[in-house]
């Protein structure tokens, strides 16, 4: 029993291996032929190749068109390998080259972003030095404004001041002089 297993194991192994799916493609250089008349009957003028341009002119018949070719040859091919979209052959280039100026665009646009984001954290950075500098000059501002009402206040108790002063000092020397004796009015002269 082990023998027909062993047996059977290496004869479906090898079969199997080969029948896994591997993966290719297509090539892009493929023809077509163009052909004398509306038909695979008629002789065989030359070969189109993939994706080449041609001009389709006004007459078909049984699913063959008639066609003009880069070399100025007149023939038939058929209706489904004719197509008003562009070929890959000359599409993929073109998209290869937008692809590239993408590309550029997308660094250049990734250095701006780094430019503007320096400069953002700059302008950031200044913003908030200004900030506190804006702070301290607030403050001295308010003590400023402390010192000059406080000034205001003074120079009006000064006046209030000076002037209780002069009308003490003038009460004082009004007493003074009702105290000291008065010189008389006659001059008691002995000679």
């Amino acid at each position: 029993m082990f023998r027909l297993l062993t047996l059977v194991i290496t004869l479906v192994i090898p079969f199997s291996l080969s029948a896994v799916e591997q993966t290719r493609y297509i090539s892009d250089n493929v023809y077509i032929y163009l052909h004398s008349g509306p038909g695979s009957q008629y002789k065989i003028l030359g070969s189109i190749s993939a994706g080449e341009q041609v001009n389709l002119l006004p007459e078909s018949s049984d699913g063959y068109s008639k066609i003009v070719d880069t070399k100025g040859r007149e023939g038939w091919v058929k209706t489904n390998f004719v197509s008003h979209k562009l070929s890959l052959k000359l599409t993929v280039p073109k998209l290869e080259l937008q692809i590239k100026e993408l590309k550029h665009s997308l660094a250049q646009s990734r250095k701006k972003e780094a430019s503007f984001t320096d400069d953002l954290s700059k302008v950031k950075q200044q913003l908030s030095s200004e900030q506190k500098a804006k702070i301290v000059s607030d403050k001295k501002l308010t003590e400023a404004q402390a010192q000059l009402s406080e000034i205001k206040d003074d120079s009006r108790y000064q006046f209030w001041r000076e002037g209780g002063m002069i009308a003490g000092l003038g009460l004082v020397l009004g007493l003074l002089m009702a105290y000291l004796p008065r010189p008389s009015r006659r001059s008691r002269t002995k000679w």
